[in-house]
């Protein structure tokens, strides 16, 4: 329950009715004082989430132990049983972009270029844009037709990185602003691949019997998983790179290595079993329709990640 201040008076600020105890019995609204302290934003999100009879953590609870029980009660109309999906999703989202890059500072992590360049001498570290930009009149000045990467992902990243460089950056600063820029751009290519995933699903599913609607509840709460496991898998890697660097680093290879792995075998093993409890088919289909689903799903969005590093180095500057 809330812990607010309550106002003296007693009309509703939301529709001026009377208002008997905490809650207006016409429109449901709190009759708290109308300017709290400032830390109030960040205790009501919180409590949005978390004082409805431990709403949160019960669907959090079932979101990784469940697959498909969340989905499957929300179409049933059992809506106040748990989180809702679009609001959760929000939530989830906040957390995977906002609590990597913390984690990051902490551990010192920094993504950063290198480049070896094998001589008669041995290996020997070159300037990077001196070698982009002979790669590049070497691609102008040949008779060959250019190829596609060379023509839309090489040619446009050698430049920006030779432009940055001629301004100024190193390696490391350059690295760090293509990362960022990325990152920017990835929630973004999320939302425009959320609605195709569920067109996807659409698809391989009984037009009558599963509206779009259905299964755009069955991507917003898988995808709720993925980006959670993808969190932890980005935490683990920093962590990772920081134990690495100590004397007992060569020890936990193994075991992280494992959770790489194991964070990808993961999703997909969600994925059937969230197919299977939520659309009541048999495993020859489920296996057939999901992995049909996976494969067309992620060739979209490998084209998306494209056209996303496309708009990464148009708009790093």
């Amino acid at each position: 329950m809330s812990h607010h201040q309550l106002r003296e008076e007693s009309n509703c600020l939301n529709c001026n009715y009377q208002v008997e105890r905490r809650f207006c019995s016409n429109c449901g609204q709190e009759n708290t004082e109308n300017r709290p302290p400032y830390h109030y934003l960040f205790t009501h999100f919180l409590e949005d989430f978390t004082h409805y009879d431990g709403q949160f953590w019960d669907t959090f609870k079932v979101l990784f132990l469940k697959p498909g029980v969340l989905i499957e009660t929300y179409l049933r109309g059992k809506r106040n049983f748990y989180v809702s999906p679009v609001k959760l999703y929000i939530f989830i989202s906040f957390l995977t972009f906002f609590i990597p890059p913390i984690v990051s500072s902490l551990f010192h992590h920094k993504e950063t270029f290198t480049i070896n360049i094998q001589t008669d001498s041995g290996v020997e570290e070159q300037d990077f844009a001196d070698i982009l930009s002979n790669e590049l009149s070497a691609i102008k000045e040949s008779n060959e037709k250019e190829t596609f990467v060379d023509k839309f992902f090489f040619e446009p990243f050698a430049e920006k990185y030779i432009e940055l460089s001629h301004h100024g950056y190193n390696k490391e600063q350059i690295a760090d602003k293509f990362a960022n820029s990325f990152m920017h751009n990835l929630p973004r290519a999320l939302f425009i691949y959320l609605p195709i995933f569920a067109f996807i699903m659409w698809l391989f599913h009984n037009k009558k019997k599963w509206f779009y609607y259905d299964h755009g509840i069955f991507t917003l709460y898988f995808f709720c998983f993925v980006l959670l496991v993808c969190m932890f898998s980005i935490i683990e890697s920093y962590i990772n790179d920081t134990i690495l660097k100590t004397p007992i680093g060569s020890m936990w290879t193994f075991v992280f290595d494992f959770f790489d792995y194991f964070s990808i075998v993961l999703i997909f093993i969600y994925f059937f079993m969230a197919l299977k409890r939520v659309y009541k088919e048999n495993l020859i289909k489920v296996i057939l329709k999901g992995t049909s689903i996976l494969f067309i799903s992620l060739s979209i969005f490998s084209l998306l990640l494209a056209c996303l590093i496309l708009i990464t180095l148009k708009v790093t500057h």
